[in-house]
């Protein structure tokens, strides 16, 4: 699997310090999204030594029941502790919180009560990408779209960029003749 973010620790180097998962390499601030399915917030706390010193920082986990999700040094959570966020929300901003020499995500992985390796669940994909819309998103977005066309070629500095930049790849998917949620929308936060 891959990421859209470079990997700066793998799993076995995690696992030979005790500390099964990964590292991304990310910039403070990059959204993550919860991914199709049911989850549960079963963490979410800043997490520090038993001295006091910073650790994971803020961290947050989610579960669908079988597989456990984890996310540390964040910049920002979410959700509560037993929160259950709908599948492509925003659930936390990667960031540079607890002992750390950088910006990044660490993650890790549960499955059936066993740390495994994260890169080797695809849900985890998902974090990353917008989830896909549904009919009655896609429907509404493709009227927004139409109606600030003009907007959009007038004044291409009147809509944020977010909204421009997700507009643009709409159109680009009506285009080529497909509908907005039978693709995934891929890209992050700026």
């Amino acid at each position: 699997m891959s990421f859209p973010y470079p990997i700066s620790s793998d799993y076995a180097a995690h696992v030979a310090r005790g500390d099964p998962g990964i590292d991304l390499a990310t910039p403070v601030g990059v959204d993550l999204y919860v991914p199709r399915g049911t989850w549960q917030v079963s963490l979410s706390r800043f997490i520090t030594r038993a001295d006091g010193s910073p650790s994971y920082g803020e961290t947050m986990e989610i579960t669908d029941g079988i597989l456990r999700l984890g996310f540390a040094h964040l910049k920002r959570r979410g959700y509560a502790l037993g929160a259950m966020p709908d599948p492509g929300k925003v659930f936390a901003q990667t960031g540079d919180t607890g002992n750390v020499t950088g910006p990044h995500v660490h993650i890790w992985a549960i499955k059936g009560g066993v740390k495994v390796d994260p890169t080797n669940i695809e849900a985890l994909q998902e974090v990353f990408e917008v989830a896909q819309f549904t009919d009655e998103q896609a429907k509404m977005l493709i009227s927004l779209i139409k109606q600030s066309e003009e907007d959009l070629q007038a004044k291409p500095g009147a809509i944020p960029g977010k909204l421009r930049d997700l507009a643009k790849r709409v159109k680009a998917i009506e285009n080529a003749g497909g509908t907005p949620h039978s693709h995934k929308v891929t890209g992050t936060a700026t």
